[in-house]
């Protein structure tokens, strides 16, 4: 063998190499996976908290109720403050203070909603409700809330859920299965 070196890569570089590409494959693999059924119910019961919540921060701001509205057919959850000189509603639009928070949280396609206990009232019924609420007081106290909701994309053990509002910190809390109101 000469002392020159010869053109080409050798076959540890070639290994490294193929090790980072094989790295890169897999952390593509991984995100371009679609979302589980889980994460989806635990992303949706995150942004349903945060708007309960800036509904909450609204109502001990203004010191008037507001209400969280569901649209079943558009599939839409927002807060609406309650003028009570005009009895109206009005939709809520954030301040600074809560511009981190959201205005609109979307209800994931595959969630269906089978009853909407306020107070212990199902409000859903024998029909299907076009929409649903609950209202916060000026001093922070939300309805008790019972939702009853099914995914259509999970798995069958897991299909059933309900969400139990706490009515003092205006929080859902998740359960498997459903919850008696």
């Amino acid at each position: 063998m000469s002392g020159r070196a010869r053109p080409g890569f050798s076959f540890l570089e070639l290994i490294v190499v193929i090790m980072i590409m094989g790295l890169m494959a897999a952390v593509v693999v991984v995100s371009l996976r679609p979302a589980s059924s889980s994460k989806i119910r635990k992303g949706f019961v995150r942004d349903l908290n945060s708007l309960a919540y800036s509904a909450r921060l609204a109502a001990l701001k203004s010191n008037q109720a507001h209400r969280v509205y569901f649209q079943f057919v558009d599939k839409t959850i927002k807060v609406q403050s309650v003028n009570k000189a005009k009895s109206e509603l009005e939709s809520v639009k954030y301040t600074a203070l809560l511009s981190s928070r959201p205005e609109l949280v979307n209800i994931p396609e595959q969630a269906s909603f089978d009853a909407f206990f306020v107070e212990g009232k199902n409000e859903m019924g024998a029909a299907q409700l076009k929409d649903a609420w609950f209202f916060v007081t000026g001093q922070g106290l939300a309805q008790e809330v019972v939702l009853h909701v099914r995914d259509e994309a999970a798995k069958t053990e897991h299909k059933r859920y309900s969400l139990v509002l706490n009515p003092f910190s205006a929080q859902f809390e998740l359960f498997q299965g459903f919850v008696k109101p």
